[in-house]
């Protein structure tokens, strides 16, 4: 491989520029001159030796570096294409070479590239942590502050417009008899006063409008309402107290404000800046659309299963008449599978299915409730 004087010295370099890094070593040219001290760099894909008797590039491409096999003792050496060698020797040199070789050797690009790499890959992952960690606890936290500044006629107001879409697509009034509906509403109304928690609700009896969507259902929306369908109502019949359970379980969506807190969560700017100015148009035309598609967080599920089993021990019933609820609709399902049909469940089921988590923690406070602490 030919090699060229060297443009460059000791003095080209700009003031304020990082120097590369540089080694000392001794150069033994091919023609059996004796050894000269130098100065070795790497710079612009040259190696550039400067020195009393050499002055000199070669191109790093192709050198055959010495490898771990070949260095003997302190002896570190770098044979040039034309026969010239570097060498270093002793202790501190060949330490210094070793660490310089580290940096502009074989695959030092590689390692350059390899680190800036991961670093890019912590990075990442840090910012990811950050953000999932911004959603998590900070979005929430941020949602109840916002919350605290909605007024309640836009709540109602959320509910009411969701109620009217379902009426117009889904739901259909009513068919269950009028005496039946004041019996379970008396129950219901009995039940809160004797568990010493009193709320505003606003109990509504719907049906499917086409017999199937959403099927036996009950759901809790902004303000308050709490929509039961005639077909729970039918699936749960005989089993009064399950459904008692499944209500309270919505006024436990209702006490805790998860509907309004999910839209909140969801729009948190749009409905900041619609309370500092007072216009909540945005939050209005797609609070009903959100609340239909949306699914509660476990945490709020856990929340509501919590209000129900309260509520049914406080008036002197076992939360184990909520698995009756789980039965029926897995016995439903079985049949509508046989069938060939699909299953729709609408909201509430469809956002919080009865899984081994909701029954362990089910069972988990029957069992509490029956054997209290001493």
């Amino acid at each position: 491989m030919s090699t060229t004087a060297s443009p460059f010295s000791s003095t080209s370099l700009l003031p304020g520029v990082t120097p590369p890094p540089t080694v000392s070593a001794e150069y033994l040219a091919a023609d059996g001159t004796p050894a000269q001290p130098v100065r070795v760099l790497a710079l612009n894909g040259q190696l550039l030796i400067q020195g009393a008797g050499a002055d000199r590039s070669v191109a790093l491409r192709g050198l055959r570096w010495p490898d771990q096999a070949a260095r003997r003792g302190h002896l570190r050496e770098l044979v040039l294409p034309d026969g010239a060698r570097l060498r270093a020797t002793g202790a501190a040199d060949s330490a210094a070479w070793d660490a310089w070789q580290r940096q502009v050797g074989p695959g030092s690009g590689w390692r350059a590239l390899r680190w800036a790499g991961l670093g890019a890959l912590l990075a990442g992952l840090a910012a990811a942590l950050l953000l999932w960690l911004a959603y998590a606890q900070g979005l929430p936290l941020a949602a109840r502050g916002v919350l605290a500044l909605v007024p309640t006629e836009l709540e109602a107001r959320i509910g009411r417009a969701t109620l009217e879409g379902m009426d117009g697509e889904q739901l259909a009034p009513s068919t269950l008899p009028p005496e039946r509906r004041r019996q379970l509403e008396a129950r219901v109304a009995a039940a809160l006063q004797r568990s010493g928690t009193p709320l505003a609700y606003d109990l509504q009896w719907r049906r499917s409008r086409d017999g199937r969507h959403p099927g036996p259902n009950a759901f809790a929306l902004p303000g308050g309402t709490v929509v039961v369908t005639d077909e729970l109502v039918q699936l749960l019949e005989g089993a009064d107290d399950a459904l008692l359970g499944v209500i309270g379980h919505e006024l436990g969506h209702v006490r805790e404000r998860h509907g309004m807190r999910l839209v909140t969560q969801t729009g948190l700017v749009t409905l900041a800046i619609g309370a500092l100015i007072g216009d909540y148009g945005s939050v209005l035309a797609g609070a009903p659309v959100l609340l239909a598609q949306g699914a509660y967080s476990r945490d709020f599920e856990r929340e509501a299963d919590d209000a129900a089993i309260a509520l049914l021990r406080a008036n002197g019933l076992s939360p184990l008449a909520l698995l009756t609820l789980f039965e029926r609709l897995a016995a439903r399902a079985g049949q509508t599978e046989r069938a060939g049909e699909p299953d729709a469940w609408g909201i509430a089921f469809a956002s919080h299915p009865p899984d081994a988590e909701r029954v362990a923690r089910i069972r988990a406070a029957a069992a509490s409730a029956a054997h209290p602490p001493p």
